[in-house]
């Protein structure tokens, strides 16, 4: 009984390590997702902008991430895109324009985030501090 189970351990093994045929194994293969660069923060006497977000408590990698998946999931149109800058991103129109530039700053457990650009308003700036806290109202 035990030789058997053990046989039958041994075959399973075994055909766990055969080649697969390619056209099996390109269908495991998952996608590779792009990886956001990391922007470095300025300070806040070198921060830019027409109004500035203050995030207690917020790194600012994590706070560029959320902005960042919110701005492509939520506010770009056809030909718009998320570009990075050594200090922020910003959101390119189809004619490469930037629409709205964002300037990441650090003090402390601090961050800003400087805002400017055509599209930017007071209602753009709270629904990017939702999106930060989680709270976006995007589907």
């Amino acid at each position: 009984m035990m030789r058997a189970a053990l046989a039958g351990a041994a075959l399973l093994l075994s055909a766990c390590t055969q080649p697969q045929p390619a056209d099996t194994q390109l269908s495991s293969i998952l996608p590779v997702q792009p990886v956001d660069p990391v922007v470095q923060p300025v300070t806040f006497a070198d921060l830019r902008g027409q109004s500035v977000m203050v995030l207690d408590r917020t790194e600012p990698d994590f706070a560029v991430g959320r902005i960042a998946s919110y701005l492509r999931e939520c506010k770009t149109a056809a030909g718009e895109r998320v570009t990075f800058d050594p200090h922020g991103l910003r959101l390119i129109g189809p004619d490469g324009v930037p629409l709205l530039i964002l300037m990441v700053a650090q003090r402390g457990p601090v961050t800003g985030i400087a805002l400017d650009g055509p599209d930017f308003s007071p209602l753009y700036q709270e629904e990017l501090a939702q999106a930060v806290e989680g709270r976006s109202s995007c589907a």
